[in-house]
């Protein structure tokens, strides 16, 4: 490493760097700008952050990203003797190969892949991943049996998840490397199509953050904004459709979400149960259209049996946006009866917790 002006161990334990300028560049990227850091003993890339970085860099060796995922770091390979030139050539090779497939996505972004490679696909990712004890405890908290815990599909994740077999980068929610998860701790939760095709997942964080505890799995990032997105094609967000092993109730059930809320709703009720995220059932009426034409038809029904969240009643939004999904439905000819239990604020249980 470079000793000239940089701090010593002492420093970088007190998280004090170098910025990288010009006539002292990073010698990882060769960025003049301060995006990157050093000290004596580590360099922080912001080029190389994510688990690509960890790929044979000249000269260097990757030990794994920062916290917030925005650097990626690296110590010195003393097992590796590169020259300058070649560590110059490495450099363009990796840029040239990124260039080329963040052109690749601004063009396909619009052209999601279809359901069934999805679901094909996404099948490989459960089957590489396991169920993490504090997770399987939260869904047991929730009510649900081992059997439905497995039938459900969860998977646990971790920040920015490795794989054992890469995929292929235009699935939303996987980097660029194909072997590595845009993911922070928490378990993902299968959302399936009418016909049962998984097409997407949403990822119940294991820790509590603001804006909410779910979040959609997807490949758009702030350093990756054309990367895929959970959109189906023809740009609509999917909806969750879940089918109880048991059939009690021969109405269709909807509710808010797509993660683990209209799924333990289906199994408790034995309905057949359709969730929306944030509850935004017409921002995807082609989706909501084909769902319940196909439903309908299989459970002889036209009834639909709405479950509002606690606390509806009390805000304006809400339930403005309820009567929207309701009077789009009803010019399709279905009737909905709202399903509630005098939950008038949030500190009533909702469907799944009644």
């Amino acid at each position: 490493m470079r000793t000239n002006g940089t701090p010593n161990n002492s420093n970088f334990r007190r998280g004090r760097f170098t910025p990288t300028r010009r006539g002292n560049p990073c010698q990882i990227c060769g960025d003049t700008k301060g995006k990157c850091r050093e000290t004596d003993s580590i360099l922080l890339c912001m080029s190389f952050a994510d688990a690509w970085s960890a790929a044979a860099i000249p000269g260097y060796k990757f030990i794994g990203s920062t916290k917030d995922g925005l650097w990626g770091k690296f110590v010195e390979d003393d097992g590796q003797n590169w020259t300058q030139q070649q560590r110059e050539e490495w450099r363009r090779d990796i840029e040239l190969k990124r260039q080329q497939r963040a052109a690749s996505e601004a063009q396909r972004r619009s052209q999601s892949l279809p359901a069934r490679e999805r679901d094909r696909l996404y099948q490989n990712l459960l089957n590489q991943l396991t169920l993490h004890p504090t997770d399987r405890a939260d869904l047991e908290r929730r009510g649900l049996t081992p059997e439905q815990i497995v039938a459900g599909g969860f998977r646990s994740v971790e920040q920015w998840q490795k794989l054992s077999e890469e995929l292929s980068y235009q699935l939303p929610g996987v980097n660029l490397d194909g072997l590595s998860l845009n993911t922070q701790p928490g378990y993902l939760c299968p959302i399936r199509d009418v016909d049962g095709l998984i097409v997407g997942f949403q990822l119940r964080l294991r820790h509590t953050e603001q804006g909410g505890r779910y979040r959609w799995l997807t490949g758009a990032t702030r350093k990756r904004p054309n990367g895929p997105t959970p959109h189906l094609d023809g740009g609509e967000l999917p909806l969750a459709v879940h089918k109880p092993d048991t059939l009690k109730l021969s109405t269709i059930g909807m509710t808010e979400g797509t993660g683990a809320k209209p799924f333990i709703t289906s199994q408790r009720l034995g309905q057949v149960v359709i969730g929306a995220a944030g509850g935004q059932f017409a921002s995807s009426p082609h989706t909501l259209k084909i769902t319940l034409a196909q439903l309908s038809a299989e459970l002889g029904t036209k009834i639909i049996n709405f479950y509002v969240d606690a606390g509806s009643i009390s805000n304006y939004h809400v339930t403005r946006q309820c009567e929207q999904n309701w009077r789009l439905m009803e010019q399709w000819g279905y009737t909905i009866q709202v399903v509630w239990w005098e939950q008038v604020d949030k500190d009533a249980p909702d469907i799944d917790e009644l």
